[in-house]
């Protein structure tokens, strides 16, 4: 086990070129819910009146949590995570916390109601106000443990965690989401695999590698998106194992992100005549017509080494059909563009889509 409470690798970070620190976020926010939730808020707000003042709906949520009033503490608390700021959000997050904690653990007076699904909500609500240390503090602490590790709770939270740069907990997360999975007969999802890659890609140590690989390695390889594998493989390169990310990467993937590692991994391999090969190809296809002018400077690190003067020259000139096009936006920017999925499609399916992955 890579993780032991958070104690989790010795190394210090290593970073070059391609790895610049880019700091969008990783799902969209409207896959992630945080669209809709923050377009709530606003209903909220425009509704008005006196219960929908956040210190009005504080008093309220005290009241009923003393008089163990579940069924308006439930109504009380949806309103309040709602209109709440993150001043008011830090200073009763342990009120946020005994109220979940007494709604999860009592059932709802009526059997034909379900309790209102807080976790997913709270956490988007973390997201918006940018708040990652109550958002972790929350999931690690709660006294019914598995009130966040739903897949949507998890994905919000691991998110939210990237934006920050804080890739170690996010891996600790997930670390703690498998462990769980793992209990009830379930694999880890590919979204928590391709958040899990990006960390590791963010981290760039040999120990975060062996510990993305050995996740690939257990993993179904056809159901992974190509971003984690990109991530993967992007990993590998950076930490000198490019024929690493040779390996990994799908022959039949012609998304042009893939193409540019594997255009750096040949060209780091020292195969300039495969590597011809892909980008005449790229260019026949007009994918090459925005090559990031990182790209271009990454192959060419090693040209005059590999190759002859006149093959170097020959190489040049196929690069310099593109590089007038070229973009100054860098590899680390292309990886970290958001994905675009339907979370709420893998919510609603989601005992085949763990059964399937």
């Amino acid at each position: 086990m890579i993780l032991n409470n958070l104690r989790i690798f010795r190394h210090s970070l290593h970073h070059n070129a391609l790895t610049v620190g880019s700091m969008r976020t990783l799902y969209s926010e409207k896959d992630l819910g945080v669209s809709d939730y923050e377009s709530r808020r606003l209903e909220a707000v425009k509704r008005g009146g006196e219960y929908c003042q956040p210190d009005t709906v504080l008093k309220k949520m005290k009241f009923q949590l003393r008089s163990e009033n579940i069924e308006e503490l439930i109504q009380t608390l949806k309103i309040w995570i709602h209109v709440v700021d993150t001043k008011q959000c830090k200073k009763h997050f342990s009120l946020l916390k005994d109220c979940l904690d007494f709604i999860y653990n009592n059932p709802h007076p009526d059997p034909a109601k379900k309790n209102y699904n807080f976790p997913p909500t709270v956490m988007r609500m973390f997201h918006l106000l940018n708040m990652p240390d109550e958002a972790l503090n929350i999931a690690a602490n709660i006294k019914n443990k598995d009130m966040f590790n739903q897949h949507n709770s998890t994905i919000i939270l691991c998110d939210l965690l990237f934006n920050n740069g804080m890739y170690k907990e996010l891996i600790y997360v997930v670390e703690n989401a498998n462990a769980v999975n793992a209990k009830r007969g379930m694999k880890s999802s590919y979204l928590q695999n391709c958040i899990t890659f990006a960390a590791c890609y963010k981290l760039n140590t040999q120990d975060h590698l062996s510990y993305a690989l050995e996740i690939w390695n257990k993993s179904v390889k056809e159901h992974q998106l190509s971003q984690a594998i990109n991530f993967l493989c992007m990993n590998a390169i950076n930490l000198n194992q490019p024929e690493i990310a040779l390996e990994i990467l799908r022959p039949s993937d012609k998304h042009f992100t893939s193409l540019y590692i594997r255009l750096i991994a040949l060209s780091d391999c020292g195969k300039y005549a495969e590597a011809a090969q892909v980008l005449r190809s790229g260019l026949n296809q007009q994918i090459f017509s925005n090559i990031p002018a990182s790209v271009v400077n990454r192959i060419r690190q090693n040209l005059n080494k590999c190759l002859p003067a006149e093959d170097a020259d020959n190489f040049n000139n196929l690069l310099n059909e593109v590089q007038h096009q070229k973009t100054k936006i860098t590899i680390d920017e292309i990886l970290c563009w958001p994905i675009a999925l339907n979370l709420k499609k893998f919510d609603i399916d989601r005992h085949r889509y763990h059964q399937t992955n």
